[in-house]
């Protein structure tokens, strides 16, 4: 299941706040966030304190030609992770 966060305000310490305090490693959140470029897509792989991995996805919205915000998702795979690391192990045990 993906969330969808739309960030139309220019004070976004709030949003930041609660998204960076379920991270194990807020720094890198945190610096990717202050060096992503207004226009670009960006995306990365967030592990959370409750074992989740969580993948972010991160692009300008667009209206009348202008970037006016953001958008961003993310979406719960930790189930897939798992199950590849699995199969990995399974592979290497045949190995």
């Amino acid at each position: 299941m993906s969330r969808v966060i739309g960030l139309f305000k220019k004070n976004d310490s709030p949003v930041l706040g609660h998204v960076t305090s379920l991270m194990l490693n807020p720094k890198h959140f945190f610096l990717s966030y202050k060096t992503l470029c207004f226009c670009s897509i960006d995306r990365d792989v967030l592990h959370l304190k409750d074992g989740r991995i969580v993948e972010r996805y991160s692009e300008p919205l667009m209206l009348h030609n202008q970037v006016s915000g953001r958008v961003w998702s993310f979406r719960d795979f930790t189930d897939l992770r798992k199950a590849q690391e699995a199969l990995d192990t399974s592979e290497e045990d045949i190995v």
